[in-house]
Formats: structure tokens, C-alpha cells, sequence
């Protein structure tokens, strides 16, 4: 099943959306449904098909581990940017977010992040 965007004619990409099948499973569902929450660790994506998008409408690969991405946002601040070697315009590309962080007062680790796209 096909979920980038038929008519951008990206039949020679090919996403991986985890190697695990039950990060798949709701990464899949979370995709199909963008209201939907995915919950990922400890990091809950909000409208993670937008960031989907960015990665179909402008990444230069032939195989892209979403994954991946995933974890590079989740490192990120407000902003994720593909450099300009890794898009099809060979100009940097960036996605804005929404992060918050929920901060253990006593130990000052970070228990929870939200991000929203």
C-alpha cells in the first residue's frame, strides 16, 4: 500500500517506515489518520504526515528509512532541515514544529516530548 502522493510520480522511492512491525503498525495508522497521536518512546507526534510529506516531497534517495528521520526530529529544536545534499533541490529544506518537553523536577531529565507538526 502506497501512502506518498501518487500523482508526484515517486514510484522509484521507497519508504521504510520501521523495521519494527508494531512501530510500523501504528506509524502506518497514525499516517492514514493525521488527528491521530503516534506515540514513539517516550515522544508523542501530533500530524506526523505532515512531516511524512516533507520527506516524499524532498528528499534525494531511492530508499529512505523513516525511521530515521524520526529519531533526527526528536534531536532537533523547533526546526528539522534536510542539508541541501541530501534534497532534490540542492537547497536546504527545513520543517517547522511544536516541541514540548515535560521535565522531571527532581532529577531535571526529560520524561516526555510532544511535537507537532
Amino acid at each position: 500500500m502506497e501512502l506518498h502522493n501518487e500523482k508526484k510520480e515517486r514510484s522509484s522511492l521507497d519508504i521504510i517506515l520501521s523495521k519494527d512491525a508494531i512501530v510500523e503498525k501504528y506509524l502506518r495508522m497514525a499516517l492514514k489518520n493525521p488527528g491521530v497521536p503516534f506515540k514513539y518512546n517516550h515522544v508523542t507526534f501530533i500530524n506526523i504526515k505532515r512531516l511524512y510529506d516533507f520527506i516524499v516531497d524532498n528528499v534525494n534517495a531511492t530508499t529512505v528509512d523513516f525511521e530515521e528521520y524520526l529519531n533526527e526530529v526528536i534531536q532537533s529544536e523547533g526546526c528539522y532541515e534536510l542539508c541541501s545534499w541530501q534534497t532534490r533541490s540542492r537547497r536546504p529544506e527545513c520543517i517547522y514544529f511544536e516541541r514540548k518537553d515535560d521535565v522531571d523536577e527532581e532529577s531535571g531529565d526529560v520524561i516526555r516530548i510532544e511535537i507537532t507538526f
